[in-house]
């Protein structure tokens, strides 16, 4: 979807809006070289439509297409909404591993799972890949889920410590996370009062810890030990 659009097309083809008062534009398309593509042609005028606009070149997004009463406007926004309601949602996969961690929650818009792994290596938005581990999955927008796995070949002995950070939101939210090791399963609620956004990085609140012991040859035993409150 576009507005005031200097180019020659639209990807995917969507609508556009382009005002014939649009200076910017039409002084573009004049300079424009013979065998080069001109701007998308204007198919909109807010002249006559009792609309207030301060902008003398006619292309300023707020105060010449957004004006209150404008034609454009009136096109604009159901044009974004149209867009937005077509897009689809890409298939997002998650790993199995011997480990995983998924963390999901309320409609606030951010939080954010937190690994440090045996041999130091903390992974989170920041840094999703590990030594051991990958945090797969990583929502930014209300809900979850986040998620982070461990291989059976990476697999380290030590401990794995998982926690979460309340990154951005406006309300109080609870973090749920789920955590399988082996045949273990646990799941822990976590309430945040506030968001710290990254201050909480380094800091996050502690979940659980996954101790690792054996190895490969004779086998590996695991422990999930929660420090959070158990679901």
């Amino acid at each position: 979807m576009s507005v005031a659009n200097p180019a020659s097309f639209v990807g995917g083809d969507g609508p556009y809006t382009t005002l014939v008062e649009d200076g910017v534009i039409a002084a573009i398309a004049l300079a424009t070289p013979t065998g080069v593509l001109p701007p998308l042609a204007s198919n909109l005028t807010n002249i006559l439509s009792g609309a207030t606009t301060s902008d003398w070149r006619g292309h300023n997004f707020i105060v010449e297409y957004m004006a209150e009463g404008s034609r454009s406007a009136t096109k604009v926004v159901p044009d974004i909404v149209a867009t937005m309601n077509g897009l689809e949602q890409p298939p997002q996969t998650v790993q199995d591993g011997i480990i995983t961690a998924t963390l999901t929650w309320g409609s606030q818009p951010d939080v954010d799972l937190h690994a440090f792994e045996p041999n130091g290596t903390h992974v989170f938005y920041s840094n999703r890949q590990g030594v051991s581990g990958y945090l797969d999955l990583d929502d930014t927008s209300g809900e979850g889920p986040e998620h982070y796995y461990v291989s059976c070949a990476a697999l380290e002995t030590g401990t794995y410590h998982f926690g979460v950070n309340y990154y951005y939101g406006t309300g109080i939210e609870t973090a749920y996370v789920q955590i399988v090791a082996g045949t273990l399963v646990r799941s822990f609620t976590i309430p945040l009062a506030v968001s710290v956004g990254g201050f909480g990085n380094d800091t996050p609140i502690p979940v659980a810890d996954v101790v690792v012991n054996g190895d490969a040859v004779n086998g590996y035993i695991f422990d999930i030990q929660g420090l959070a409150t158990p679901q």
